[in-house]
């Protein structure tokens, strides 16, 4: 079912809205409105990414990847919202040093929007996360694993 004009622009605003409190620090008004987004556009990836994002930053990973995961199978699941999704999976993955996961997840979220900006996003945090690793572990990963592309 297609929105509205007005619908679309009162859900880009609790959109806009959530991601400026997530940025000024209030995860709590960040989560009401997620949540929110969720409820009113269950298909839409929107709030189902914003709470991924903030399980990210409160350190609870697995919910975030679950967050992200949902992502990828909604309706109106996007190449760009779906490449973010497949970023953030990367990002709370490694956190438990799953390489071969973590560079499968940006590579493929480098190929759904390769020149849009969560392509750049995801090569960004592969050069990201290869460096912390060069920097952290003694052993590297293969160097097919951690190309830039």
């Amino acid at each position: 079912m297609a929105l509205r004009e007005d619908s679309f622009r009162r859900l880009r605003f609790l959109a806009e809205s959530g991601r400026l409190a997530v940025a000024f620090g209030r995860h709590d008004k960040a989560h009401a409105i997620f949540e929110a987004l969720r409820s009113i556009s269950p298909q839409s990836p929107v709030g189902h990414d914003g709470l991924s994002e903030l399980a990210f930053l409160d350190g609870d990973f697995e919910s975030s990847i679950a967050l992200a995961k949902a992502c990828l199978t909604l309706e109106q699941a996007t190449p760009c919202s779906s490449a973010m999704a497949l970023t953030r999976i990367a990002c709370a993955t490694a956190t438990n040093g799953e390489r071969r996961d973590v560079i499968e997840s940006l590579d493929r979220a480098i190929k759904m929007d390769p020149a849009g900006p969560a392509g750049e996003h995801a090569r960004l945090w592969k050069r990201v996360i290869r460096d912390m690793w060069t920097r952290t572990c003694s052993t590297q990963p293969e160097s097919s694993e951690v190309s830039t592309q």
